[in-house]
């Protein structure tokens, strides 16, 4: 089971540097759970991998509904192939 979305892209400050993270919001208190911690804010491939990771809950969504569609459709058994990687049922 996946963590609920939406998911968004943090600053935080760990003492000594600046590092970018990947968030979300706690349902049961406030505060939020961090997903990821992508590294070093000054890094621009941390920030880009942090955007990538928390667009995940909608492009998890959108690959599904597409996976709906017809069976006999490469590009929708490519969907099922994503889905199973995700959801730990696929080849890495």
């Amino acid at each position: 089971m996946h963590t609920k979305g939406p998911w968004k892209v943090d600053e935080s400050n760990d003492g000594e540097h600046k590092r970018v993270t990947v968030i979300t919001p706690r349902y049961d208190k406030p505060g939020s759970y961090i997903i990821a911690d992508c590294g070093r804010f000054e890094n621009h491939a941390a920030q880009a991998n942090a955007r990538l990771i928390a667009a995940a809950p909608a492009l998890y969504e959108i690959v599904r509904v597409l996976s709906e569609r017809d069976k006999n459709d490469p590009l929708v058994q490519d969907a099922h192939a994503a889905l199973a990687l995700a959801d730990g049922k696929g080849g890495a």
